[in-house]
């Protein structure tokens, strides 16, 4: 799945609600094995949450709190499928960008391109969120310095962080990703959906399992 939202692949209730049919599609359907996330914008893989944009499209959700927790929903949701989730990052994933990118199960990113920012003063506070889901990827101390810092890392630095599984140059990147997700397809999906199973019940915060 590609976004395309220019100017900078903001996340706003339209993108939202498509993202959630997406999930439903995916869940539902049990042929699918994995799912690739990247971005048609060179520069960004998605942005942050777009607060001037029109809430109306959050009709079609069942009600929620506040938009936030459409939002939030929607991360606890990603780490579920059966479903193997791949953020293919070859830009920028801005607060909320990267709040989806670390909802998902696994995380490439383009060596030499700035991939990763956190904006600590914008995390809300609910379980399902970075600083939830941060310390047990990266450790308490890096998550301190990547929430209160608020700065870009490249590929190179989020690899070394445990941000991302692997930082690939980014000449070999499309061809890495696409063999990764093709290989992994062709294993069975029973055991694909029982590893997910484990691991999450290990690794993910109590309310996203």
């Amino acid at each position: 799945m590609t976004f395309g939202n220019p100017p900078i692949n903001l996340i706003d209730p339209v993108m939202i609600v498509a993202l959630h049919d997406l999930l439903t599609e995916i869940e539902q359907d049990n042929r699918v094995a994995v799912v690739v996330f990247d971005s048609a914008d060179p520069d960004f893989f998605l942005a942050h949450y777009d607060i001037a944009a029109d809430q109306s499209a959050f009709d079609a959700l069942p009600a929620a709190r506040t938009p936030f927790h459409h939002w939030a929903d929607f991360l606890i949701r990603l780490s579920s499928p059966s479903a193997v989730t791949i953020t293919a990052l070859r830009g920028r994933a801005r607060g909320a960008g990267s709040e989806f990118a670390l909802a998902t199960d696994i995380r490439f990113a383009s060596r030499e391109r700035p991939c990763w920012a956190v904006r600590g003063r914008l995390r809300r506070r609910a379980r399902g969120w970075p600083s939830t889901r941060l310390p047990g990827i990266v450790g308490r101390g890096r998550a301190f310095e990547i929430l209160l810092g608020g700065e870009d890392f490249d590929g190179e630095l989020a690899e070394r962080y445990g941000y991302v599984n692997r930082a690939v140059p980014d000449a070999q990147f499309v061809e890495f990703v696409n063999a990764f997700a093709e290989r992994v397809s062709r294993f069975n999906l029973l055991a694909l959906a029982d590893i997910k199973r484990f691991v999450n019940a290990a690794s993910l915060p109590p309310t996203t399992r």
